[in-house]
C-alpha cells in the first residue's frame, strides 16, 4: 500500500470526526477553537520541525523532500490533533478521555514509525504526550475564553486563523505550481529554506491584517497593507531573497492577497460580530 494512503485515511477519519462535532455543537464556536489550535500547532511545528528538524513524515506525495515531509505533518497539525482536540473540549469529555486519545494518538504514531511514514530525528514519544496534553488544555483553556471573548482573544483567533489559512495555502500553490520561493539563506535545502522564509513572511502579513481586522481599518487602511507588501516583494526580489515564476507576478499575488483579505473579515464577522449583534 502507498504510504500517502495511510495519510489520506488519518484525514478522513479525522474530518469526519469534525464534521460530527459541527454537527451537534455552535459551528462559529467550533472554527473559533479550530483556527486557534490549528495555528498555534502551525508556530509549535515551525519552530520544531523546519527549524529544529524533529521529525520528518514520508507520505510520498510530493517529489521534492521538504514539501512531502510539510504535507505530511500537515495531517498532524491540521487535521488529526487539532480535530480530536476540538471534539474532546467541544463535548466537555473528562480528563480521561484527554489522556486517552492521547495515548491512541501515540499507538499511531508507532504504527507510522514502524511502517516506515514518519521518522523521529530528536523527538520522542514522551515530548508528543507532554505536547498533546499542552494541546487539549490550551484548547478547553481557550474555549472558556471564547465565551466572552476581549479583543485580545479575537485578536489571537483571528491572527492563528490567517497563519493557519495563509501557510496552508502557499504550501499548496507553491508545491503544486511552483509559483514563487523565498532564499532567506538558513538551510542548505532551498525548500526546507523557502518553507522557513514564507513562515516569516506569512507571520508579518497575519499580524497586519489582524490588526486592520480588529480595528476596522477603512478599505483604503488595506489598500496601503497591500502596496506595502507589493513594494517588500519587489524589494526581495531585487536582493535575490524571493523568485517569482515566470508565469506568476506581483499583480497576481496582490490580488489573491485582496481577495483573501475578504474572506478574513467575512470569516471574522460570523465568528464574532455575530455575537456582538446579539448582546453576547
Amino acid at each position: 500500500m502507498p504510504n500517502y494512503i495511510w495519510f489520506f485515511l488519518l484525514t478522513i477519519l479525522a474530518a469526519l470526526l469534525f464534521i460530527y462535532t459541527l454537527s451537534k455543537k455552535d459551528k462559529s464556536k467550533v472554527f473559533s477553537v479550530y483556527f486557534f489550535i490549528t495555528g498555534l500547532s502551525y508556530i509549535f511545528d515551525y519552530l520544531v520541525f523546519v527549524l529544529g528538524n524533529a521529525y520528518s513524515y514520508h507520505p510520498h506525495f510530493f517529489d521534492e523532500k521538504w514539501f512531502d515531509y510539510f504535507y505530511g505533518s500537515s495531517v498532524s497539525q491540521a487535521m488529526a490533533v487539532p480535530m480530536i482536540a476540538v471534539f474532546l473540549t467541544t463535548f466537555n469529555l473528562s480528563f480521561v478521555w484527554y489522556f486517552l486519545s492521547a495515548l491512541l494518538l501515540i499507538a499511531i504514531e508507532w504504527m507510522f514509525v514502524r511502517f516506515g511514514l514518519y521518522v523521529q530525528h530528536w523527538w520522542n514519544y514522551f515530548y508528543t504526550f507532554i505536547f498533546l496534553l499542552a494541546c487539549f488544555f490550551s484548547t478547553l483553556k481557550w474555549q472558556t475564553m471564547l465565551d466572552r471573548p476581549r479583543n485580545s482573544v479575537k485578536f489571537w483567533t483571528m491572527f492563528l486563523c490567517i497563519v493557519f489559512i495563509e501557510d496552508t495555502m502557499t504550501f499548496y500553490r507553491v508545491a503544486l505550481f511552483h509559483t514563487n520561493l523565498y532564499s532567506p539563506g538558513w538551510f542548505s535545502d532551498p525548500i526546507r529554506d523557502h518553507i522557513a522564509g514564507n513562515a516569516v513572511a506569512t507571520f508579518v502579513f497575519s499580524i497586519f491584517v489582524t490588526i486592520g481586522i480588529i480595528y476596522r481599518f477603512p478599505w483604503y487602511g488595506y489598500g496601503l497593507l497591500l502596496a506595502s507588501n507589493c513594494f517588500i516583494d519587489i524589494a526581495l526580489i531585487h536582493t535575490g531573497y524571493l523568485h517569482i515564476a515566470p508565469f506568476w507576478n506581483l499583480f497576481y499575488s496582490t490580488s489573491l492577497s485582496a481577495i483573501m483579505i475578504v474572506l478574513y473579515r467575512w470569516i471574522y464577522s460570523k465568528l464574532f460580530l455575530s455575537e456582538e449583534h446579539l448582546g453576547k
